[in-house]
């Protein structure tokens, strides 16, 4: 029976001499091998059609090309074709569901247990107990609201070490990035991964901060550029941007009040001043 693995690998025109090494390296395909001799094939998922190697000889790669070419940035998969019965795909871990305090807020746009989160606590773990309902893009900053930030169920202050004052909530802004590494000539692609960054801290009243978060420089340069990945990475318009409040000053610091956030929301990067209801 054909085992897949779940790695795409990204090949230009210059498929038939560039997979030599490919076989040997076995954390590519998350394969563990122990048939002798493992038979590897690239297959085309655009037209089905396939090229094949296999590892003998002390590193000898022998390609055996099924086809005559390959298009620049066509997609293949690593496959286990034949000898595999010691071949079997890496387990991928279950994320363990995370206990949240009621009530339970509004749902997240996705797991933050997968994504990269860059901040001053592991604040996947917090207790969601508030919802976002208004996001606000405008030339001064953001304007959020969550029924955490007044009344008598906010969030309390806390000062952050060697501030002179409170504050309440942190805004933290994210994006999905692409992801790869090179090996040997070839490139690696993963799925998109989320990186969210802790980039403003606000005390209590406080309506609006960020700055103009309509221009798409003010993110890499002001806001999240503390997160290795975003630092360089500036939001085309219509880019989907992911929006999240937490308890505390999370930027740069460590100052928890209690461990709650809101919903974590994603909406497209307006270039200018929109609002968006939830």
């Amino acid at each position: 029976m054909t085992q897949r693995s779940p790695v795409a690998i990204l090949v230009g025109a210059w498929l038939v001499g560039a997979l030599g090494g490919l076989a040997g390296q076995q954390t590519i395909a998350h394969l563990t091998a122990q048939a002798s001799p493992p038979v590897y094939t690239i297959r085309s998922v655009v037209n089905q059609q396939f090229v094949t190697m296999w590892d003998e000889y002390a590193g000898q790669h022998p390609l055996i090309a099924n086809r005559t070419a390959a298009a620049s940035g066509e997609e293949f998969e690593l496959v286990c074709v034949r000898n595999c019965a010691g071949a079997t795909p890496t387990p991928v871990p279950t994320p363990t569901p995370v206990p949240t305090s009621a009530p339970i807020a509004g749902a997240d746009a996705f797991d933050l247990h997968g994504a990269t989160l860059t901040g001053g606590a592991p604040v996947a773990d917090w207790a969601r107990t508030t919802t976002i309902t208004h996001l606000e893009f405008t030339d001064n900053g953001f304007r959020i609201a969550f029924d955490k930030k007044s009344g008598p169920t906010r969030w309390p202050d806390v000062t952050p070490p060697g501030w002179t004052g409170p504050v309440q909530h942190t805004i933290w802004i994210g994006a999905q990035l692409a992801e790869g590494r090179s090996v040997r000539t070839l490139f690696l692609r993963s799925p998109p991964r989320w990186h969210v960054a802790a980039c403003l801290i606000l005390w209590s009243g406080m309506d609006v901060s960020g700055g103009p978060v309509t221009a798409a420089d003010q993110y890499p340069r002001n806001l999240w550029y503390l997160d290795a990945a975003l630092a360089t990475h500036a939001p085309a318009v219509g880019e989907s941007l992911a929006v999240m409040v937490t308890a505390g000053g999370l930027r740069g610091t460590s100052a928890i009040s209690v461990r709650e956030r809101s919903n974590i929301v994603t909406v497209p990067f307006p270039g200018r001043a929109q609002t968006f209801t939830f």
